[in-house]
């Protein structure tokens, strides 16, 4: 019964986007568990909604083309509404309790969701309070252990959705294969690591075909053939 419920929750089509006639044949295929084709068709849909972008990972989920399906999800999320952003989430969220994207990225989808339905203003406010509270307990002299982690814990938290939210703003790619990383916009550039497929990066500057990217600690180019904009 719980793996039925996963599966509803995780994978239960969003029919209420868009009408088109690409988006009910695609609904249509779906339900009869023809996943390519409906994929298909919702690729047919020039102007794609989030529900289409959900729909299309669902269906790429299906077909374990996992790469893409995280693309698509990740691509509903950043458009989508709170039912939209709530379902990719936890389809998300299903991918890495399988083991196949890293946890480290559902705790940023995490404190995204906190950024998102919780004003940045808030967080920076708590922030600042936490900051003026330490500052207080180290003067007054009340330096016991406790207090202190308490006060560093609460700025940690607080100050990671304000990090998250302005990282989300960042324009960011998905590399949908193994992507060469190198110091310069040229293959005959030094390699400095090969990126493994389904690697979110920041994109910060774009020469031709190459992006110049931000991944972990590391700069670098990646050609854009081995990227999809999230």
């Amino acid at each position: 019964m719980r793996m039925l419920i996963i599966l509803v929750i995780c994978f239960s089509t969003v029919s209420y986007a868009d009408n088109e006639t690409w988006f009910a044949q695609g609904n249509a295929l779906y339900d009869q568990k023809a996943y390519q084709a409906a994929l298909q068709a919702y690729q047919e849909i020039k102007q794609k909604s989030p529900g289409v972008w959900y729909n299309m990972g669902n269906a790429a989920y299906q077909l374990q083309d996992y790469v893409h399906a995280r693309l698509y999800w990740l691509r509903a999320q950043q458009h989508g509404d709170a039912v939209v952003f709530t379902a990719s989430t936890r389809n998300l969220m299903c991918l890495a309790q399988q083991g196949l994207i890293d946890q480290l990225h559902m705790v940023y989808v995490w404190f995204w969701w906190l950024s998102r339905y919780i004003s940045v203003h808030f967080w920076q406010l708590l922030f600042l309070i936490a900051w003026y509270a330490l500052f207080l307990v180290i003067y007054k002299g009340y330096r016991s252990r406790h207090s202190l982690w308490v006060l560093f814990l609460l700025i940690l938290v607080t100050s990671t959705p304000i990090m998250v939210s302005y990282y989300a703003d960042q324009p960011r790619a998905l590399a949908i294969e193994d992507a060469p990383l190198y110091n310069g916009p040229n293959s005959s550039y030094y390699l400095l690591e090969t990126l493994p497929k389904g690697s979110i990066v920041v994109l910060s500057k774009i020469e031709k075909k190459w992006h110049k990217i931000s991944y972990n600690q590391l700069t670098g180019w990646i050609n854009r053939e081995h990227l999809a904009y999230i």
